[in-house]
């Protein structure tokens, strides 16, 4: 037993000097959480989760433009449904509504008009106690339309509509050569302008059109981008006189023809028959005693012109030889 006692001893002293050796840190890490294995009820708290974000009112840009497609982009709550109000139809939304993803930034494609100093403005339709927000102003200059349809152009003239009293420069280029001319024109204040295409320039043949514009009223885009382009076709060449089926009357027919139409108008209306006579009554009498012969009042009608054929030209050569 006395060498029992002493071994026990021994491994006494040396865990003490083990757990004596370990850190506070250590100590702290192997203990048990605080609370674990509490009864309920014992009085102990759980440790709350956090509380959501409250959401942000979204932002909105959209950069100057050249053409009637833009971007628009912004920031608002991952999460929530926004809405980019028709300016025309505030209803609506230039584009479908969407979902702003998990990194709170969005992006959508609209078509707007020309004009300067332009705002959209932007909704959060979930988040409803937030107000709509605005966006900066910003200017549109979009391409100017061809009223002319592809085809020929009649007077060898161009038109269209463009922003009022714009000024475009259309650019016919030639479908053979590649060689471009531009022409420039005004638009009234409704926006309609025209071009007539010089001869010295463009001559006959075909041509690829297209037309820019600019605007003084919208100074922050200085130049449209280019229209769609329309295939037209320039002839300058003077129609020829068709060559007419029907041969003319000869001088002779059209002398009897003259002369039947003159005798028509002073002729007096005849009966409808033609064996009708008016004769005097026999009763009368010249100065001379001597009884009148009747006298008809019919006069045949003149003989219709009849066409001429065309007489053969006389052939060359010998001349056959003569009967006898």
């Amino acid at each position: 037993m006395g060498i029992v006692g002493a071994t026990l001893a021994v491994l006494a002293l040396a865990l003490a000097g083990i757990a004596g050796s370990q850190s506070p840190a250590d100590a702290a890490a192997s203990a048990p959480p605080a609370g674990a294995g509490a009864a309920p009820g014992s009085g102990s708290t759980n440790i709350a989760s956090p509380t959501p974000a409250p959401p942000v009112e979204p932002t909105i840009q959209v950069a100057n433009s050249d053409s009637a497609r833009t971007t628009a982009r912004g920031t608002a709550t991952p999460g929530a449904t926004l809405r980019i109000l028709d300016p025309v139809h505030p209803a609506s939304s230039l584009c479908p509504d969407f979902v702003v993803p998990a990194d709170g930034t969005w992006s959508c494609r609209i078509t707007v008009t020309s004009g300067a100093g332009q705002r959209l403005t932007v909704r959060d339709v979930k988040n409803t106690s937030l107000a709509d927000v605005q966006s900066p102003t910003f200017s549109v200059l979009t391409p100017p339309v061809f009223a002319t349809a592809s085809g020929l152009a009649k007077g060898a003239r161009v038109s269209g509509i463009a922003y009022p009293r714009a000024g475009v420069v259309a650019t016919v280029t030639a479908a053979k050569t590649g060689t471009a001319v531009q022409i420039k024109a005004v638009a009234d204040s409704t926006g309609a302008w025209q071009a007539t295409l010089p001869a010295s320039t463009v001559p006959s043949g075909s041509y690829v059109a297209t037309a820019t514009q600019s605007s003084a009223a919208i100074p922050d885009v200085p130049v449209s981008s280019a229209s769609s382009a329309i295939s037209i076709t320039i002839d300058r060449e003077a129609p020829r006189p068709r060559a007419s089926s029907t041969p003319s009357p000869t001088p002779r027919c059209r002398r009897s023809l003259s002369s039947s139409t003159a005798r028509a108008k002073r002729a007096t209306p005849s009966p409808p028959t033609s064996t009708a006579i008016r004769s005097a009554p026999p009763s009368s009498t010249t100065a001379a005693g001597v009884a009148r012969r009747p006298v008809s009042s019919f006069r045949p009608a003149p003989a219709p012109c009849r066409q001429l054929s065309a007489i053969p030209p006389a052939t060359t050569g010998p001349r056959p030889p003569a009967r006898r």
